[in-house]
């Protein structure tokens, strides 16, 4: 089974997870990828005037890991800001508490820019989790536009 195929409508590649039980022993050595998890947006134009974190629709995963586990996420976004050289934040949040955090400003009132960030939780215990992309507006009105927003992330054996 191939680890990603095209998607049409969205007109990008996206992960495609084993079959439950296809997951082999060596898959399961220290560090080894066990499983992808991946969103994209459907809500268009979503929009925040919070100066503090905030949900950003659609961008939230939840999944249960079996052992200790290391979880590398990334969160992408389009952003733009009816106020020319407001400042907008992409952050990305673990079962409840903002970590990461991607900070671009508006270059000209409405203009979309794109926005992305990265974190790497080491040793997250097993159990349940939920990771929320989450951002915040400096000031105005930030938008993120059409629906150009993905949330993924990846489990590792830690």
């Amino acid at each position: 089974m191939p680890i990603v195929s095209w998607d049409p409508n969205q007109k990008l590649w996206v992960p495609s997870p084993p079959a439950p039980g296809s997951i082999t022993t060596p898959m399961l050595a220290s560090h080894a990828v066990t499983f992808p998890h991946f969103v994209a947006a459907t809500t268009l134009n979503p929009t925040t005037t919070s100066t503090t974190f905030v949900n950003l629709p659609d961008m939230t995963l939840s999944f249960t890991t079996t052992v200790v586990t290391d979880i590398y996420v990334w969160l992408a976004s389009a952003l733009s800001n009816n106020t020319a050289g407001a400042n907008m934040v992409l952050g990305i949040n673990l079962d409840g508490t903002d970590y990461a955090q991607m900070f671009v400003s508006a270059p000209l009132a409405n203009a979309a820019v794109p926005g992305n960030t990265f974190y790497v939780f080491a040793g997250v215990a097993a159990g349940a989790h939920t990771i929320n992309g989450r951002w915040n507006a400096g000031s105005g009105t930030a938008t993120a536009p059409v629906n150009y927003r993905y949330l993924g992330c990846l489990e590792a054996r830690a």
